[in-house]
């Protein structure tokens, strides 16, 4: 089986807000990826799969889009009034794009966004910050740590009993009313 083969990532959150291996693959993967002076870079994937041993798979590296904007839009139109932290890199949402910002980056792979989020994002938007970042500590430490033998396992009781709590995806329904324009043209 390749890592394009296995079903689309499905969070625990976004199943428990109402999502299924179908809506989930219509979501676009957000990444905040870079923060210079005031513009931030947002790495844009088509949603990701999981491979059969439940490990996160982008297959279509190459389809990544990069999206700049500038970091006051950012922080207005999405963070504030919803998110208690200022952006920062690793920040992921799932969201849908809007049709304009479809075509567009189909046709470009670096683009400067100087329009409102809300041409570029329909609500909801998702923030899986905290997903994307269990998922990415668990592909580290399976990296790092030994396969340990099952008698191992057993006599050490390390095997889950349940799954993990987890908290629930938290959703933005609409963005913030924000000037679109970033203060440089």
């Amino acid at each position: 089986m390749s890592d394009a083969d296995g079903p689309a990532w499905l969070p625990v959150s976004l199943r428990e807000a109402g999502h299924d291996l179908e809506s989930v693959g219509r979501l676009s993967y957000i990444v905040v990826d870079e923060i210079v002076d005031d513009v931030v870079t947002l790495a844009i994937h088509r949603w990701p799969v999981a491979d059969r041993d439940g490990r996160v798979r982008f297959p279509e590296l190459g389809e990544c889009r990069h999206v700049a904007v500038s970091l006051h839009v950012l922080r207005t139109q999405l963070y504030r009034g919803w998110l208690t932290r200022a952006p920062r890199l690793g920040d992921v949402f799932g969201a849908v794009l809007t049709e304009p910002a479809r075509r567009r980056l189909a046709v470009h792979d670096d683009v400067r966004w100087r329009r409102g989020l809300h041409s570029l994002l329909e609500a909801p938007i998702y923030d899986l910050s905290a997903d994307a970042r269990v998922v990415a500590k668990l592909a580290y430490y399976a990296a790092m740590a030994p396969v340990l033998a099952q008698k191992e396992v057993d006599r050490w009781g390390l095997a889950e009993k349940a799954e993990p709590p987890v908290a629930k995806a938290k959703a933005r329904s609409d963005l913030a009313a924000a000037p679109a324009g970033d203060g440089n043209g």
